[in-house]
Order: structure tokens, then sequence, then C-alpha cells
């Protein structure tokens, strides 16, 4: 055999066993001290009879930042709301309320919204991830006062994923199931490695929310993590409940 078509042989070998799950990484976050993270969160609700119209939007833009690295290696993060965009017929027929806008250009819905807002966008948020990504400590307002769920904004039982305790590889999936803070529900998840390529780690998850009275709720979707860090870069996630609605969750972290 010629030596450039052994070459392409050994490459196409590598690139098939590399795709095929040859590859294992030990998912671990590891970020630095005053690591920052811009978090872009978006939610879209649709109802089955509307057409593909939604319901209602929210964008919430959201600056994190590690403020401790526990004697356990877990993180401590300082949290700060930047930015709040909602659109709500049903609320605010059709005026979109942002944060940024000033009160005289709010109607009277808007500027009821802005009030109850207004302590999520003024506060300073913490909350405590343990390297393995399980929330060791909920979100609260900064100090540790506990704080209702109007006002967490964002949920991170979906921003962060539960890593498995061993190193896997393509096609491998773990499970685990976690209270809501704040409600009577669990989350149950599996979580599938897609693929192992450069710099990103993808991974498929689907899943219930439910409680012993509540009806239960559906959601799959896939994350994209960094494979330097396993800190999250993105993703999407399609939650459906009960009535057949529809919420459409995009996050985007860098």
């Amino acid at each position: 055999m010629k030596t450039s078509n052994l070459w392409l042989v050994i490459f196409a070998a590598t690139f098939i066993y590399s795709c095929n799950g040859g590859d294992k990484v030990l998912l671990r976050l590891k970020l630095n001290l005053n690591k920052k993270i811009d978090l872009k969160y978006r939610t879209l609700e649709f109802a089955e009879n509307e057409n593909g119209s939604p319901l209602k939007t929210e964008y919430i833009r959201m600056t994190m930042r590690v403020d401790r690295i526990m004697p356990d290696s877990a993180y401590q993060f300082l949290a700060k709301c930047d930015f709040i965009r909602i659109t709500n017929p049903g609320l605010l027929a059709d005026e979109e309320y942002t944060s940024d806008k000033d009160i005289s250009q709010l109607s009277e819905a808007g500027r009821h919204l802005d009030e109850q807002l207004a302590p999520a966008i003024d506060s300073l948020y913490q909350f405590t991830i343990n390297k393995q990504g399980k929330i060791v400590k909920p979100i609260s307002f900064a100090g540790g006062k506990a704080i209702s769920p109007e006002y967490a904004l964002i949920n991170l039982n979906i921003f962060q994923i539960n890593f498995p305790v061993n190193a896997v590889g393509v096609g491998e999936e773990w499970s685990n199931e976690s209270d809501l803070p704040g409600s009577i529900y669990k989350r149950k998840s599996t979580y599938k490695i897609e693929s192992i390529y450069d710099s990103t780690v993808q991974i498929s998850v689907d899943g219930k929310i439910d409680g012993a009275k509540a009806d239960s709720k559906s959601f799959a979707g896939r994350y994209y993590l960094n494979k330097e860090t396993n800190n999250l870069d993105s993703c999407k996630l399609e939650i459906k409940d009960a009535d057949k609605r529809l919420t459409v969750i995009a996050l985007a972290a860098k």
C-alpha cells in the first residue's frame, strides 16, 4: 500500500473511532475565581390552538461571577440581572415591556409589572454549584435571604447539568432526580452524550417534571458544553404540559 493511502486509512480509522465513543470525558466544572459568565435566557410559551404564535415571550440577560471557591471545591456565584424584555398580550396587550424604559413610557399594566420586577432587577443573587454540577445552595438574595419564585428569574436546574460520577463517551447515558426548590415538583432527567468533537460536548436530555398532586410535564432538548471547562455554551429545551402548552427555553452563555 502506498504511504499516502496508508495515512488516509489511519486518519479515517481515527476519525471513526473518536466519533463512536473512543473518546471519553470526565464532566467536571473547571472555573477560576472571578470567572465571568454572561447568560442570555429566552422563553417562549405556545398554546396548541395559537397556530404557532407565542402567548408570551421573555428575554433575560444576567451576568454571573465566581465569587468564592469553597473548601469542598464548590463554586459560589454572585449574579445580577442586566435586562428584561417581556411580551404578553394577555397582560400587556400590544405593549412590549423592557426594564430600561422610563416609567412614563409604560401603560398602567406595564407600571404594575415594573413594580413587581424592580426587586429582581435591583438585587444581587447568590447560589453555589459543586464541580459535579449539583446545586448545593439554591438561588437566593446575596446574604442568604430566601427568594420567592417570581424573583428567581432563571431556573438553575435547567441551566446546570448534574454530571455522572464516571467518565462517559459517545452513546453513554446517565440519569438523576432532583427536587425543584420552592415547589412540589421533582425533575427526572436522562442525559446522553451525542458527540465529543473539537471544543464541544453535545448532550441530549429528556425527562419529566412532576409532583404527587400536580400534572406532569415532559421535556427534551440538547446542551452544548465547553470541553475544556464543562461549562454551558448553549442549550435549547422544549417543555410540554398536560394542556398541550409548549414552552421553549433557549440559553447562551459565554
